[in-house]
């Protein structure tokens, strides 16, 4: 049976598609699961939808892509993110970001949390772009007149 005359229908939702990648795994039915699997790719769910189904359902060609458009992003991992990731995961995703950061001269300000250009102008100093606060070397953020200290 042809899985694609099953589904004439103009169904166009990752629920509907994980459920039935979920009961072609569960029934061994691997001309269905790749028609499923195929349908989701071209709805392009989020990284995090990607990694939550190739670990339920495990299908590896989603892992790698998803995990490195998290540690490409330049938002910050929210807080629902984090939630979904197993902690292993959460912490080798950060540890690629903050690599990354590092290398590239960006980071986040400690301040109003939006990606900024870390200075390499001589001076041992960040300045944020968004806030414009700037952090020293001995960890001291200054905006305006207020100075606080920030442990590093």
């Amino acid at each position: 049976m042809d899985p694609s005359s099953v589904f004439e229908s103009n169904i166009q939702t990752c629920e509907f598609w994980e459920a039935i990648l979920h009961t072609a795994t569960m029934w061994d039915s691997d001309q269905l699961r790749q028609h499923a699997i195929q349908e989701i790719d071209e709805l392009k769910p989020n990284a995090l939808r990607y990694i939550h189904l190739s670990k339920t359902y495990n299908v590896l060609k989603w892992m790698e892509p998803a995990f490195v458009q998290l540690c490409k992003k330049p938002e910050p991992i929210s807080e629902e993110e984090a939630a979904s990731i197993s902690l292993p995961l959460l912490l080798e995703i950060c540890q690629v970001r903050e690599r990354r950061a590092a290398i590239s001269g960006h980071s986040t300000c400690s301040q109003c949390l939006q990606p900024r250009w870390m200075s390499s102008s001589g001076r041992s100093t960040s300045t944020c772009s968004k806030c414009g606060c700037y952090m020293t070397a001995e960890g001291v953020v200054e905006q305006g007149a207020k100075k606080l200290r920030v442990d590093n």
